[in-house]
């Protein structure tokens, strides 16, 4: 066929085709994946954590508000949360009696608060999806104290066993437990998340 050109790439016709990405373009691309997904996700489940523990600040709040007007009604706290003029979702007895409920994240407790003298504390742990405690690495807590003055503090901590009992409740010192991840949600080293005076 004289005369007649072809109008192909010339890289096509000598056979040469240059399609796709090689072995290193590829080991580059999932290398800088990689690296960014070790720098994002601490980021992202600190993130995740921060908004779950508002949830427990939030309800830790609202429930201290509710035992300062007990208390200036009866002069003293109370560990029922039904004798509280709050509602709770999913409050109630969970068969351990009423100075527990639960949220979508956490299981509370009250302990103390029954004398005049005496103030009241309070905690919050994560709960699994299936409302089984969490035993994730990256568990924690977070812990209320009320003062009889009304001073209310809440600090997340690490150190914590995730069962009913508080132990040592009165002698805890939650500012002096604050893992890695409490401090990355509460923002301070000693992982105190709130004080203030109601």
């Amino acid at each position: 066929m004289k005369g007649f050109t072809s109008s192909c790439h010339p890289e096509l016709v000598s056979g040469s085709s240059k399609i796709g990405f090689t072995l290193i373009e590829l080991l580059v691309v999932v290398l800088i994946i990689g690296i960014l997904s070790a720098v994002a996700l601490p980021q992202y489940t600190a993130a995740v954590e921060k908004s779950r523990a508002a949830e427990a600040v939030a309800m830790f709040r609202q429930v201290a508000v509710a035992q300062r007007a007990y208390r200036l009604a009866n002069d003293t706290y109370t560990r029922s949360v039904d004798g509280l003029d709050i509602s709770l979702k999913h409050g109630g007895n969970f068969g351990y009696g009423v100075n527990n409920w639960q949220s979508q994240y956490f299981q509370f407790f009250l302990e103390g608060g029954t004398r005049p003298s005496e103030g009241l504390f309070g905690k919050a742990y994560l709960l699994k999806v299936d409302g089984k405690y969490s035993i994730a690495p990256r568990f924690y807590a977070i812990y209320m104290t009320l003062d009889i003055n009304g001073n209310l503090r809440l600090w997340c901590t690490g150190n914590y066993t995730p069962n009913y009992g508080f132990g040592d409740w009165k002698g805890f010192n939650a500012s002096a437990e604050a893992s890695d991840l409490c401090k990355k949600i509460s923002g301070n080293q000693n992982g105190l998340m709130l004080e203030t005076q109601l």
